[in-house]
């Protein structure tokens, strides 16, 4: 997958079709998996507005629509704390709200 959505579209809708198909169509084959990244807020969005209508919509319609095998997560801050600890987006969000329930892993910073 590519680093951010912006890569397909700014639309959300659209960039998370465009996503959806791309891990339907790669997982159709034996063996084959994709991982989704970089979850969320790549941009830094922190406006909880903007935050779920730009940031997360699009990850949300790929991980219902397709469930990618992995997602690795932003390394980012968001309100002052990594993307990877923060409970509210790892845990409550994407396990939670979204029902996320593969392998996540944390993209690191040197």
């Amino acid at each position: 997958m590519v680093e951010t959505f912006e890569y397909y579209s700014e639309d959300p809708y659209i960039s998370g079709t465009i996503a959806s198909s791309v891990i339907k169509g790669v997982q159709s084959h034996k063996n084959a998996y994709t991982t989704l990244k970089h979850f969320i807020a790549n941009n830094k969005e922190t406006n909880q507005r903007a935050f779920r209508e730009i940031c997360l919509k699009d990850y949300e319609i790929a991980i219902k629509n397709d469930n990618p095998k992995a997602i690795m997560s932003s390394y980012n801050l968001v309100n002052g704390i990594h993307v990877n600890e923060n409970a509210g987006i790892m845990n409550n969000i994407l396990r939670k709200e979204i029902h996320y329930n593969n392998i996540v892993m944390t993209d690191c910073a040197n």
